[in-house]
């Protein structure tokens, strides 16, 4: 008897008798449905491997462009989009005026160390406020709520759940290049812009 390989279990395609039983209920087929099931899953394989190629062809001009923008950016002439040419046509490098800001503390204040004032004119603050839980089933509360609005004189606390959150200002896109390269690595460290577009 020859002695198994443990690359026996792993290499033996899957058979009928080893194929799980579903609880889906299994349609009627012929060779031409089968063959098109077929063709359906080969499609779904080659545009995943498609994508995944895109994303490292993507990057690939991304670094490039974005290596570009910075230089001429420093330089006083920033520019949001650019062709870029290949071989066969172009595709546009559009640089997207989205930042995801961190809200924990730490990185708020190394935010607000690095830009000094410009913290201020980059970053703005936006408060969400909803009702605290039960609040609505407490009638004598809510009409004392209102009465209060109209005096102006009740703690918006007792009422409401207020969350401060801090967002980027329009143009920070541009904006960040008012300062120098290392410190805009610190801050492209701290803020994350929204990966360029490219079509």
């Amino acid at each position: 008897m020859a002695k198994k390989s443990m690359f026996d279990k792993i290499a033996k395609p899957k058979t009928k008798e080893s194929v799980s039983v579903s609880k889906k209920k299994v349609a009627s087929s012929t060779p031409a449905v089968k063959s098109a099931v077929d063709q359906v899953i080969r499609c779904k394989a080659t545009i995943a491997k498609a994508l995944a190629d895109k994303d490292i062809h993507e990057q690939t001009i991304i670094e490039h462009v974005r290596a570009d923008q910075d230089a001429e950016a420093f330089e006083g002439n920033y520019s949001k989009t650019y062709l870029v040419e290949g071989h066969e046509g172009t595709v546009t490098y559009t640089t997207a005026d989205s930042f995801s800001v961190p809200q924990d503390q730490a990185s708020l204040d190394a935010l607000k160390d690095l830009l000094g004032d410009k913290f201020d004119a980059w970053f703005k603050t936006k408060r969400v406020i909803s009702l605290q839980d039960g609040i609505e089933k407490k009638e004598e509360l809510i009409a004392q709520f209102f009465h209060a609005i109209e005096e102006a004189g009740m703690d918006p606390s007792e009422v409401f759940n207020a969350v401060d959150t801090v967002i980027a200002t329009e143009d920070l896109d541009r904006k960040q290049y008012d300062l120098d390269p290392r410190e805009l690595e610190v801050f492209r460290s701290l803020v994350r812009q929204r990966k360029a577009a490219l079509k």
